[in-house]
């Protein structure tokens, strides 16, 4: 049902049981005989902004008519229908809605557009207990384009704590897409979307960015904004624009017990999602969604049992600019994302424009709070942009655990970007809001690591206890200098291993050539040994019949044991190693080796080793240079995690 047949004029012109009407023309109810309606059913419950004066032409201040059109439609129990137009709404458009009260607003999609002033804002709705309120099927547009602003797009908010018990909004198919998206600017210093104070409130498709050309330094609170209501559900939602956080979810006491997103994308705030709850209540659901964040993709702080599963993490990096002038050899520059950066961070230019030729600089350090300065290898006089490509010491997260309790994190994918100094997770209670903050019963699996970092991908801190990791093995994308798990010792429990057990498995037989020579290695990646976990590496070859001394070695980092084997005697060999961690950087190892046709088999050997964690330790087999050619092979190697 829409009524895009119906001329704006008989809109204003119907006379609809005490709206007010010119009575120029009233169609026959004939009219509507295709609908299968009553025009007098239809039309008398319904109220327009049209009906109060407003005009709809993108240049006629529509802000009282649409205000006494929402006060006539609450006052008469109607609903009120926006039709076709570009209403511009220069003063905030406000209205409170009676205990038990119900109020539906919707229009004709982006044809029914509100453009709204930056600094007013566009609607705020007050909910009485009980009441209900849907707003859907409309645009709700920044209209400023030359400078910043400071309100909101839509404010729905109830009476907060016990009162919003029975409190419903219902949001959806809101379009906040700007029709010049690149000069358009959106609301900062506040949020797009509000619903703050109320029970079950369900936000569905609704789209909010800000034009590309708006300028980096302005950004909003809060593209989306939630706190204080609980039970709250969103989904397939699109949030773009510079913030402080891409969706708040604040509250104090009452709790947030069945916060659930889902298939939703919010991109280019410094923290994509920002969870507080000071009640810790229970059942928390990300899924299915991207976060494509500046500083942290997921902070949450107090929560009981949950899932984030199946979303898609970035680290939005690649588009800091510096703008920069050069007056003889010393360079300034400034940079539109500056809070991302320390004091003392160190930069490379990656690319240049504007004609700073890439000889022309050396290595710069960040020296105050929004500038930096460095010497170019010439005094010329010039200015442009330029990005860089390291990034700075600050350390990203994707997902920031500070006070959780039974929470499940799987299938998500963690793409690579520039943040080298990147945790996927970072699980550390030392900045919890909580009290007593608890940070335990975690369950990592399956993750595809894509990252690039020089931090462990999964950390643990003081006061963890009782997680389970298991994560893919890298892509080949994926690097992690810093390995791939690291806890605290203050961490307890914390059991950590690649999903798969089978770390290297290789077939292709290689022969000694009479020189010392390595035959199978597998390299062990740094830190992927932790609590008392332990790998077992199996070797197996053969030997010909000649007179030649044959020694094969075993190694784990360093060399574990040695053995000569039989002369005058073809045969195989079969060797298992087994090195259990017991404790950072120290091992106990047991070597068994076999010879067939050999005397005083098996020979086991042990002993203790001190291989450093914190670089990868080479697990290989090799020969000596006695070892004539041919005279010793390996057939054979598989390493596991036990």
């Amino acid at each position: 049902m829409t009524f895009n047949s119906l001329a704006k004029a008989n809109w204003r012109d119907w006379s609809t049981d005490g709206v007010p009407s010119s009575g120029v023309h009233k169609p026959a109810k004939s009219d509507l005989r295709a609908w299968g309606l009553d025009i007098e059913s239809v039309v008398a419950k319904i109220v327009t902004p049209y009906h109060f004066g407003a005009k709809g032409d993108g240049i006629t201040d529509d802000s009282t008519a649409v205000s006494d059109a929402i006060a006539y439609a609450l006052a008469n129990d109607r609903g009120l229908y926006v039709p076709a137009g570009n209403y511009l709404l220069n003063l905030l458009v406000s209205a409170t809605l009676g205990t038990s009260q119900d109020f539906v607003v919707w229009g004709e999609g982006r044809k029914s557009r509100f453009l709204v002033n930056n600094t007013t804002g566009g609607f705020k709705f007050t909910c009485g207990a009980r009441s209900h309120i849907e707003v859907s099927f409309l645009a709700i547009e920044p209209a400023k384009t030359g400078g910043s602003g400071s309100g909101w797009g839509l404010f729905i908010e109830g009476p907060y704590g016990s009162a919003s018990d029975k409190v419903m909004a219902w949001v959806h198919h809101i379009n906040m897409v700007p029709q010049n998206q690149n000069t358009s600017e959106g609301w900062y210093d506040s949020a797009a979307l509000k619903v703050q104070g109320c029970k079950r409130p369900k936000i569905e498709r609704v789209i909010y960015t800000t034009g590309e050309l708006a300028p980096a330094t302005a950004k909003a609170n809060a593209l989306m904004n939630l706190s204080g209501s609980y039970q709250t559900f969103v989904s397939e939602c699109q949030f773009k624009a510079r913030a402080v956080y891409g969706f708040r979810q604040d509250q104090t006491g009452y709790g947030n017990e069945g916060f659930h997103i889902l298939n939703c994308i919010f991109s280019r705030a410094d923290y994509g999602l920002h969870y507080q709850d000071t009640a810790r209540s229970p059942d928390i659901r990300i899924v299915d969604s991207h976060f494509n964040s500046m500083i942290e993709n997921l902070h949450i702080d107090g929560l009981k049992y949950g899932e984030i599963r199946g979303n898609l993490f970035y680290q939005n990096l690649d588009e800091i600019e510096y703008t920069y002038t050069q007056s003889g050899t010393t360079v300034s520059a400034v940079a539109n994302q500056d809070h991302l950066f320390l004091n003392g961070d160190n930069f490379t230019i990656d690319t240049t424009t504007g004609g700073l030729a890439a000889t022309a600089y050396t290595n710069l350090t960040k020296t105050g709070a929004a500038t930096f300065t460095f010497t170019a290898g010439d005094s010329a006089t010039r200015s442009g942009t330029f990005t860089i490509k390291t990034e700075s010491t600050r350390r990203f997260s994707d997902i920031a655990l500070l006070n959780a309790d039974g929470i499940i994190i799987s299938n998500n994918n963690y793409q690579v970007t520039k943040a080298t100094q990147r945790r996927h997770v970072n699980a550390n209670k030392t900045a919890s809001i909580a009290a007593s903050p608890i940070l335990e019963d975690i369950i990592i699996r399956d993750d595809m690591m894509m990252g690039k970092s020089s931090l462990a991908a999964y950390y643990f801190g003081n006061g963890a206890n009782n997680a389970e990791v298991r994560w893919r093995k890298p892509t080949a994308q994926g690097v992690y200098t810093g390995g791939m798990i690291e806890a605290h010792s203050g961490a307890a429990g914390i059991d950590a291993a690649p999903s798969d057990a089978e770390l290297y498995r290789s077939g292709t037989p290689i022969s000694s050539d009479g020189g010392t020579k390595i035959l199978m290695t597998y390299a062990l990646p740094a830190r992927w040994l932790s609590g008392s976990r332990g790998i077992k590496a199996e070797f197996w070859g053969s030997t010909v019949n000649n007179a030649g001394g044959k020694t094969i070695r075993f190694n784990f980092g360093t060399q574990v044991a040695s053995f000569s084997l039989a002369t005058g005697q073809a045969g195989n060999w079969r060797a298992v190693l087994t090195v259990i961690r017991t404790g950072a950087s120290t091992q106990r190892w047991v070597l068994e080796f076999n010879e067939s046709g050999a005397a005083n088999m098996p020979n086991v050997s042990q002993g203790t080793l001190t291989e450093s964690e914190s670089a990868d330790i080479n697990i290989r087999a090799t020969t000596n240079a006695s070892t004539a050619l041919n005279d010793l092979s390996q057939n054979g190697m598989v390493v596991s995690f036990i």
